[in-house]
């Protein structure tokens, strides 16, 4: 297995999640990892999203997620945070960049089975 300065710096970024941070940190993780394992110049990605580079992901990404219905029960206080749920789904998402199929020519579908978990349904309850 290669060195992955990203990797490294996403696990222990983990660490320090909460509530407001956690839309950040998913957005880094998904949006790193996807770059480095998917073809980003496939119909599917295409297809599915409009980033030219991981910054553009990151800041829509996180921009969704901050917009959502689900983070805004969450800023109501209609929702908890939970903290275990977050690091868990933050960790598989980084750590789908250490697999053996994340050469860059990842199918997309493939990426989401590997990266999502059901922890990250779960992240504000």
């Amino acid at each position: 297995m290669k060195f992955q300065p990203a990797l490294l710096i996403g696990l222990l970024s983990i660490g320090c999640t909460t509530g407001n941070s956690f839309p950040s940190q998913y957005a880094n993780a998904y949006c790193s990892s996807i770059f480095s394992c998917v073809n980003t110049d496939s119909a599917e990605f295409e297809f599915l999203y409009q980033y030219d580079n991981v910054a553009e992901c990151k800041e829509e990404e996180e921009s969704n997620y901050r917009s959502s219905s689900l983070y805004d029960s969450y800023e109501e206080g209609d929702l908890t945070f939970n903290k275990e749920s977050a690091e868990e789904c933050l960790s598989e998402m980084n750590e789908v960049r250490s697999d053996s199929d994340c050469d860059g020519d990842m199918n997309i579908l493939t990426f989401f089975s590997d990266a999502l978990s059901e922890e990250c349904a779960n992240v504000y309850e």
